[in-house]
């Protein structure tokens, strides 16, 4: 009998073992810990970014938003408690959103920092 390492480990052999084995119990302290991961990671994301950063969003809707490139102005938190940011966008940037929207403005607010990726 061989035993394997957790490098010889696949995710499809997790996945398939989780399938097979899994109570809904162990499903749920699973969830649990996805969203604890998820928390942690977005808070150190956000730990990260002061003004003066230059980031690029991606993830956002509405999709044109995405790609675009500015400087954090500001942080602060969403109605719902979510870190954000104001962004004041590259001037390649503004011209792209501009085409895209109407009443483009060289500012952005509200934007989910988990939607922002440093660029520096």
């Amino acid at each position: 009998m061989t035993t394997s390492t957790l490098s010889e480990v696949s995710a499809t052999d997790i996945a398939s073992f989780i399938r097979d084995h899994a109570t809904p119990q162990d499903l749920e302290v699973l969830r649990e810990l996805r969203r604890l991961r998820w928390n942690i990671h977005m808070t150190v994301q956000g730990s990260l970014l002061r003004e003066g950063s230059i980031v690029e969003i991606h993830n956002m809707r509405p999709k044109y938003l995405n790609g675009l490139i500015g400087t954090v102005a500001s942080t602060g938190k969403s109605h719902k408690g979510d870190p954000i940011a104001t962004l004041r966008l590259e001037p390649t940037s503004f011209t792209r959103l501009a085409k895209a929207r109407r009443d483009a403005t060289e500012h952005l607010d509200g934007i989910p920092l988990k939607c922002l990726t440093s660029r520096t």
